[in-house]
């Protein structure tokens, strides 16, 4: 028993060393673990990173500043162009004209190589406009093409000028444009030389651009499909397709959110009824286009029904044109509480085409006019 207690202080002393050590142990890796995931510290930010910044709190002779001292001392280095370039900016932005186009001239011929340069010369293009010195800006333009051909920058400045002209309808001198950067040319852009090389050439296919106007128009872009529709109802060529043409016009001009161009749409229209006949499709759509335009902006529903009324008489039975007139008919009457004339319309509608009734819009819409109809009887 007297070995006991100095055994248990021994066992105890054990212990506790054991546990000393597994603490030690987390202790050490805990420390070792905190040192590895401790961020890297930031590397220093570059000169026009610095120079950015301080533009971005206006500070403007400090970001100049600051350029200017680093080409002085680094002329050569990796990122001097940049800076150089930035430089231009912030003088050209300082309405410092002239000093920004000696600057821009450095980094032209100081660094040919780099992307600034063509950057460069197309900077410098509108500060010559302003300097009243358009030839020097035409030939930073032809030293674009001929130094950077396969620059973007080069792409888009020339397609800039093709596309003045092309707005201006300069088909032919657009077209000369195009060319030249025809391998750079942006889907848009390659669709307007395609319509201007068509109609500056006598001898051109008109019906080449329909798919162009037609695409426009499913994509929502209806001034670009407008101005195409415009084009060819003038131009010779394309008579053959008067009809499509002008149809299709029409619903562009609709289809102004302003409203403004509503007459125009629908004597457009009725030009294609008059010269035209039933079964010509785009008699057929005209006159439902004119069901729509009654309808809906005119607000003259009596009118629409009337047109319907026509197209029923005019359009066999079985077609779209026949049974899409039959409903709206039907509709119309339907929704303006028109009572057994509604119900009559359901009716006729039933007779040329018994499946459809089947279907729930036809039914609730029946309903309502059969409760309509009744109601009228009451009174």
């Amino acid at each position: 028993m007297l070995d006991l207690f100095p055994r248990m202080q021994f066992n105890s002393a054990l212990a506790l060393l054991r546990f000393s050590g597994i603490f030690l142990v987390c202790a050490t890796f805990s420390a070792a673990n905190e040192e590895q995931v401790k961020p890297a510290p930031k590397a220093p930010k570059s000169v026009v990173e610095q120079a950015q910044a301080h533009l971005k709190s206006a500070k403007v002779p400090l970001a100049e500043s600051l350029l200017v001292k680093y080409l002085q001392t680094q002329p050569n280095a990796p990122d001097a162009a940049e800076c150089c370039f930035l430089l231009g900016q912030v003088q050209a932005k300082q309405n410092r004209t002239d000093d920004a186009l000696r600057t821009f001239s450095v980094v032209i011929s100081r660094y040919p190589k780099t992307d600034f340069a063509p950057q460069a010369l197309a900077e410098q293009m509108p500060l010559y406009i302003i300097r009243r010195n358009p030839s020097a800006a035409e030939k930073n333009r032809d030293a674009l093409l001929a130094n950077y051909p396969k620059s973007p920058v080069t792409a888009s400045v020339w397609s800039k000028s093709a596309e003045e002209l092309f707005n201006q309808e300069k088909f032919k001198e657009a077209v000369v444009i195009y060319q030249k950067i025809e391998a750079s040319l942006t889907p848009e852009s390659s669709e307007n030389f395609l319509i201007a090389k068509t109609l500056s050439d006598k001898n051109g296919d008109p019906e080449k651009l329909l798919p162009i106007a037609e695409k426009a128009l499913n994509e929502d872009r209806i001034p670009f499909a407008k101005s195409i529709y415009e084009y060819l109802t003038k131009y010779s060529k394309a008579s053959r397709l008067l009809p499509e043409i002008q149809t299709k016009l029409a619903w562009c001009l609709y289809l102004d959110p302003d409203g403004k161009e509503l007459a125009r749409a629908e004597s457009l229209w009725r030009e294609v009824i008059k010269k035209s006949k039933p079964t010509d499709p785009w008699y057929a759509d005209s006159k439902w286009h004119l069901v729509q335009l009654h309808a809906g902006p005119k607000n003259q529903w009596k009118e629409a029904v009337t047109i319907c009324n026509e197209i029923t008489r005019e359009q066999a039975v079985g077609t779209s044109a026949h049974e899409q007139a039959m409903f709206v008919r039907a509709w119309l009457l339907t929704v303006q509480d028109q009572g057994s004339a509604a119900v009559a319309a359901f009716d006729d509608l039933a007779a040329a085409y018994p499946d459809k009734m089947k279907q729930p819009p036809i039914i609730q819409h029946r309903e309502r006019a059969l409760k309509s109809a009744a109601k009228q009887s009451i009174e």
